[in-house]
């Protein structure tokens, strides 16, 4: 990307981490709250589901 300005590429990078932070968003806030509310077997579940795991 020679042809992309410094200032381009930083604000590329922005916009890319603020995608990224959205999208986590809703699943790490999902996570926080099994770990305060829920059972150990509820989190491990949790965690198993957002990663596509199996046992």
């Amino acid at each position: 990307m020679e042809h992309v300005s410094d200032d381009d590429k930083q604000q590329i990078e922005q916009t890319i981490s603020r995608i990224v932070n959205k999208l986590l968003h809703p699943p790490l806030e999902n996570i926080k709250h099994q770990s305060r509310e829920g059972t150990p077997h509820t989190l491990l579940e949790t965690v198993k589901q957002l990663f596509g795991l199996s046992d």
